[in-house]
C-alpha cells in the first residue's frame, strides 16, 4: 500500500513537471516572437498583440491542456499587479489554468486574495463616485458644520 502510494505520487510529480516544461518551451517560442523591446520579458501591450494576432496560442494552450475559456476571461487579470512579466512568472500562471489541475489549498488561498483585492477596488470606486463633494466654505463661516 505504502509502495504503490510513493510510485503514485512520484509519477504525479514527474507528470506535473514535464507539463511544466512543455508549456514553458511552447510559451517561450511564442514571447520570443512577440518581444518587441527584446528584455525577454511579456508586456500587456505584448500579451494584447499575440492574442488578437495569433489564433495559434490559444489552438497550443488547449492542445497541451489549458483551459483556453477560462485563460481568457481571466487574461487581463494577470496584468493587473505589473505592466511587464518574466516568461517563467507568465508560464506559472498559465499552468494555473490546466484544466486537469487538481485544486489545492493555495488555489483557494490565492482565489481568496484576488476576491478581496477585487472587493477593495469596486469599494473605493464607489466611494469616490458616491462621496460628496465638499462644499467650499469659508473657515469660521456660519454655514460650516463643526464636529
Amino acid at each position: 500500500g505504502v509502495l504503490c502510494e510513493v510510485v503514485n505520487v512520484v509519477a504525479q510529480v514527474e507528470e506535473e513537471r514535464a507539463f511544466h516544461d512543455q508549456a514553458h518551451r511552447f510559451i517561450l517560442e511564442f514571447v520570443r516572437s512577440l518581444d518587441m523591446d527584446g528584455d525577454r520579458m511579456l508586456s500587456r501591450a505584448e500579451f494584447l498583440e499575440v492574442m488578437e494576432r495569433d489564433p495559434d496560442l490559444l489552438v497550443g494552450l488547449h492542445n497541451i491542456g489549458i483551459d483556453v475559456v477560462a485563460f481568457c476571461d481571466n487574461a487581463i487579470a494577470l496584468f493587473d499587479d505589473c505592466e511587464k512579466m518574466e516568461v517563467s512568472d507568465f508560464v506559472e500562471l498559465v499552468t494555473q489554468f490546466r484544466g486537469q489541475k487538481q485544486t489545492t489549498v493555495k488555489d483557494l488561498v490565492d482565489m481568496r486574495k484576488f476576491i478581496s483585492m477585487q472587493l477593495r477596488h469596486v469599494a473605493d470606486e464607489l466611494g469616490r463616485k458616491t462621496a460628496p463633494s465638499a462644499p467650499n466654505v469659508a473657515p469660521g463661516s456660519p454655514n460650516r458644520l463643526s464636529m
